[in-house]
């Protein structure tokens, strides 16, 4: 069960480049 923990870890990074996605926005604007 401990590895399925390590994939959650992996979503905290695609949280990150969401945030990325929010400059491309900023930059069109």
């Amino acid at each position: 069960e401990h590895e399925e923990h390590e994939e959650h870890e992996e979503h905290e990074e695609h949280e990150e480049h969401e945030e990325h996605e929010e400059h491309e926005e900023h930059e069109e604007k």
